[in-house]
């Protein structure tokens, strides 16, 4: 695993199976180049308005059989303890209260986001279900 100073974090509900789930994140090894027209860009980097992403800065727990309650639900992500209120409380302001999924995308050097990974406004309404929340730091 990356060493993070930051984590991107996405909370929601999905009634999809795990494989489904998974298919959103699927990465087009068969074409080296991103540019060539053949190139399959996954739908999580069509939703980052991105052609590819650092596929090994991405981390997605199972999806849970039911919802639990946000805490809960942030012990399965990367996001620091001392966070987990910043989280529960924005989880509130966008209307979550509980969710039974989450997917996490480091940020290994904040200095340098814009090579990372920025996520830019306006944000998708849903990401493979689930909302973006923020950036917080990284446990």
């Amino acid at each position: 695993m990356i060493l993070a100073t930051h984590v991107h974090l996405w909370i929601g509900t999905t009634t999809k199976e795990q494989s489904s789930y998974n298919d959103y994140f699927e990465l087009d090894y068969s074409i080296d180049d991103v540019d060539d027209p053949n190139y399959k860009i996954s739908d999580f980097a069509k939703d980052l308005r991105r052609k590819d992403y650092y596929e090994e800065f991405l981390f997605y727990p199972a999806i849970l059989e039911q919802e639990v309650d946000i805490g809960s639900l942030l012990e399965t992500s990367l996001v620091d303890e001392s966070e987990f209120q910043n989280v529960i409380n924005k989880c509130k302001e966008l209307g979550i209260t509980k969710a039974n999924a989450n997917f996490n995308y480091t940020v290994p050097d904040i200095d340098n986001i814009d090579l990372v990974m920025k996520i830019t406004k306006p944000y998708e309404k849903s990401y493979n279900d689930l909302q973006y929340i923020g950036m917080f730091l990284a446990d």
